[in-house]
């Protein structure tokens, strides 16, 4: 009797799991082997979108809307997580408070957009949804991809996340943490995923420096061969060969067009009083390789900005873990009301 049990169930797993890989495969897009390979997490997805459809339906008829103020200026709010995991740690967003997030999103209005339609919409006027936000993720764990996909399918949000190429591509890539670059060209593949740029070895806190290590942008590296500390073109020459290296290294892997970059620790060197001059180093640097990059550091550059004539800088809200969708949705507003002149929706002013 147990023996017809464990057949039948074993049975019923084998037909769950051809049905999720042949639903899957059929959603996830072209290269065929892409979705044959993730035909099973695209079915999975897709099962677990369809329960948060039912969930956002009950949300919806029991919580009161909150309507979204309309977009007057060029404050956009963008929004700034990293992992989203089961259990709080005090550091990263709980699925349940992520969901709560997202659902307040979708109920309040609002629209996610990307980063390319934000660099145009800063650059050349082009026009937005009236309710729109920016959804982004950094460093590009599998816990900033898995849990959030199916909310998004269901919600038809889409997010950008910020790569560490280092951890994503090439020989080094790869790993029970960081997404793969067969997971990233996955994530591309639904078209609701963004990939850019969080840097290549930028987040290397452990890059020696004399007297300690601290972080790789803004501080000048002692040269041990030749017993000093960088000079100006030195730091200039570093700080530029990563950016570029991890745009050059995405580009390749996922045959995109790398504009934006995330700045590691929301570090441009504005917190440098030993090498003040390092903040424009690294802005003059950054800008030879991107158009739109974003930072933290609100109390330096409340506002987005257009530096240099090259390059935007865009601000983040990061996303306290405490904080419900109430919360989060009073933060983006009290931004959005935030210190720049009005401008109609989709026109640039003056810089």
């Amino acid at each position: 009797m147990n023996q017809t049990k464990t057949i039948t169930s074993s049975f019923i797993l084998i037909c769950l799991a051809i049905t999720l890989f042949i639903v899957g495969s059929l959603l996830a897009a072209d290269p065929l082997w892409l979705a044959g390979r993730f035909g099973v997490e695209a079915g999975k997805a897709y099962a677990e979108a369809l329960q948060y459809k039912h969930s956002y339906k009950a949300y919806a008829k029991s919580n009161d809307t909150v309507d979204a103020p309309l977009l007057e200026n060029k404050n956009v709010p963008v929004l700034l997580y990293h992992s989203i995991i089961p259990k709080d740690d005090g550091y990263n967003v709980t699925v349940d408070v992520f969901k709560d997030h997202v659902f307040s999103l979708k109920q309040a209005g609002y629209e996610t957009i990307t980063a390319r339609q934000l660099r145009d919409f800063l650059k050349d006027g082009t026009p937005l949804p009236p309710h729109p936000v920016l959804i982004t993720f950094d460093d590009g764990s599998k816990t900033s991809f898995y849990p959030v996909d199916p909310m998004f399918q269901a919600l038809g949000f889409k997010g950008t996340n910020f790569i560490i190429s280092k951890y994503s591509t090439g020989t080094e890539g790869a790993g029970s943490f960081y997404l793969s670059e067969d997971e990233l060209r996955y994530a591309k593949s639904t078209g609701r995923w963004e990939i850019l740029s969080h840097g290549h070895d930028a987040h290397e806190l452990d890059t020696p420096f004399m007297g300690g290590s601290n972080h790789f942008l803004s501080q000048r590296q002692f040269l041990e061969l030749e017993g000093r500390f960088e000079n100006e073109n030195d730091f200039s020459m570093r700080v530029l060969r990563d950016f570029t290296h991890s745009k050059d290294a995405l580009a390749q892997a996922l045959s995109a067009d790398m504009f934006g970059y995330a700045f590691p620790f929301g570090d441009f060197g504005q917190n440098n009083s030993e090498y003040p001059e390092n903040e424009k180093l690294i802005l003059d640097a950054v800008a030879r390789s991107y158009d739109i990059v974003f930072h933290q550091a609100r109390w330096k550059h409340p506002e987005p900005f257009l530096y240099d004539n090259r390059m935007y800088m865009v601000p983040r809200i990061v996303v306290h873990t405490e904080w419900g969708g109430d919360e989060l949705l009073q933060a983006m507003t009290n931004y959005m009301a935030s210190g720049v002149t009005s401008i109609p929706v989709g026109e640039t002013g003056e810089e």
